[in-house]
């Protein structure tokens, strides 16, 4: 279907240059890897490489091109040029994507989960509880993007604004009716998210990551406080009360519509959860809030999972209870609570061969925690379940905040037995560098406890190998990721298949 590029470009605020006013477009992108043939390209960033990105958007088959103010040359492309003082940013493409996709997210219930750590479940549980209580609700986050076709890896945490529009789009398209989404702090700060309104917000936590981009603690959390201010009129603030930055994002909305959520009895808290038992991959607590009060039984271990357990529930009761009055009875989150499939790469547990006795071999677990506070916390929800010795292994990620690799280290040692620190995605930086930034964080003491393999094949094989019956080893940092991003030798990534949970199942076989 062919669209007035005029009319698109005019929404981002961009006029015509020349005889650019007849273009007929059948879409927009602004990326040239994934641009489409007839697609109206937004120049957006510009720069010293604008041309080249233009002339890869004309040969791309581009029909028309936005550009910033100050750009000139079209490559042979109709163009519509940004006035001064008005940016071709995030925003700008928001507002393109709305009008070519008729504001598709109007027709959804959008629930925002941000934080540290925690997004990835809290909107995958959120997701399920409000299909479970009848309103049908696509995922996007960091371990797949589901708009009602079924599950497809995810390239981002947030996509940007021209593709949630799109998947938005699609998920009108499969009649659904709400949409989770894990809105990460880059996202928030570049204005991908700008221009929607939530149903929910959720603040799942807020510690240390990611300062490589924000430079600051402040920063950071300003990133994420700026979901809160895109409330709908309606919509409600779930915040995690136990977290010590609560206040902050508890004031960034409307005083009667937050409800502050806690796992430890803090002053003030609307919804409570109430733990019985704690495992390593399950969990009993009984949810009280506006809902009522009901018990129920996880099928993932830890207080972080009771935690984000709590915070879904609170998004999807706040959600249904608009969408469909009378449907989130308690009976009935406590069943859809207690049919939840595990997050894939959260505390998951990988099965022995079918051939051998459990019983005889250590348990082996996969985890995406990759900040310090998040290792911290799957270590303590392990130790209790642990008969025998502890043992992680770890790495920190290449080309991200340095500051935190040695807090890494001291994390997994004050939780661990014994560490094992290996390569995690070290991309275009020396991995001994990262490796020795990270071991750092040893403390004299501790030292003897803490093994440097910079091989994670090896690394994980030795830990599984070498532990013993009793044993629980944790394999910490990617969690359902099926890669390993290396150096390409010329400044560039290349992408390798790598699967912790593949080569831990490999190890126990050898076992």
């Amino acid at each position: 279907m062919e669209h007035d590029a005029a009319l698109l470009a005019a929404a981002a605020g961009a006029d015509p240059v020349g005889d650019a006013a007849g273009a007929r477009v059948t879409g927009v992108s602004d990326d040239t890897r994934t641009l489409e043939p007839g697609d109206l390209f937004l120049l957006r960033g510009g720069g010293s490489g604008g041309p080249d990105r233009l002339a890869e958007a004309a040969a791309g088959g581009a029909a028309a091109a936005v550009v910033p103010a100050g750009c000139g040359a079209g490559a042979g492309l109709p163009l519509f040029r940004m006035p001064a003082g008005r940016p071709l940013d995030q925003a700008a493409a928001g507002r393109v994507a709305d009008a070519l996709f008729g504001r598709p997210a109007d027709g959804l219930a959008l629930v925002g989960v941000t934080g540290t750590n925690g997004k990835t479940t809290v909107a995958t549980l959120t997701r399920h509880l409000l299909a479970a209580l009848g309103v049908p609700c696509g995922l996007l986050g960091t371990v797949c993007v589901d708009t009602g076709g079924g599950p497809a890896p995810a390239t981002l945490t947030t996509p940007g604004a021209i593709g949630l529009r799109r998947h938005f789009a699609a998920m009108r398209g499969n009649g659904l009716a709400a949409a989770a989404l894990e809105a990460s702090s880059h996202a928030l700060d570049q204005g991908r998210t700008a221009g929607l309104s939530f149903a929910a917000a959720v603040f799942t936590n807020l510690t240390r990551d990611h300062l490589d981009y924000h430079g600051t603690m402040e920063a950071y959390a300003d990133a994420k406080a700026r979901l809160f201010g895109q409330l709908a009129a309606d919509g409600v603030a779930v915040v995690n009360a136990d977290d010590p930055a609560a206040s902050r994002f508890a004031g960034a909305a409307p005083r009667d519509r937050v409800l502050r959520t806690s796992v430890a009895d803090a002053a003030g808290a609307d919804a409570t959860a109430a733990v019985a038992s704690l495992g390593a991959t399950s969990a009993a607590a009984a949810f009280a809030g506006p809902w009522g009060r009901f018990e129920a039984t996880l099928t993932t271990g830890g207080l972080h999972n009771v935690s984000n357990a709590l915070q879904a529930v609170a998004a999807a009761w706040s959600v249904a209870s608009r969408r469909r009055p009378g449907a989130a009875t308690p009976a009935a989150l406590a069943a859809a609570l207690a049919a939840a499939a595990p997050v894939p790469g959260r505390l998951e547990p990988v099965a022995p061969p079918a051939d051998a006795d459990p019983a005889a071999l250590p348990g082996v677990l996969v985890d995406y925690a990759h900040t310090p506070d998040a290792l911290g916390r799957v270590l303590a929800a392990l130790r209790p379940a642990t008969a025998g010795r502890l043992i992680v292994v770890y790495g920190c990620g290449g080309d991200r905040d340095r500051t935190k690799r040695p807090l890494m280290t001291a994390a997994a040692l004050a939780g661990a037995d014994t560490a094992v620190l290996t390569s995690d995605n070290p991309r275009t930086e020396d991995p001994r560098r990262i490796l020795d930034d990270a071991a750092a964080g040893a403390a004299a003491a501790d030292r003897g406890r803490l093994s440097v393999e910079p091989d994670r094949r090896a690394a994980i094989s030795a830990a599984v190998r070498g532990a013993r019956p009793g044993d629980v080893v944790l394999i910490a940092g990617k969690g359902h990721e099926d890669y390993q991003l290396v150096s390409d030798g010329a400044g560039g990534i290349r992408r390798l298949r790598f699967d912790d949970r593949e080569e831990a199942a490999a190890a126990l076989r050898r076992s």
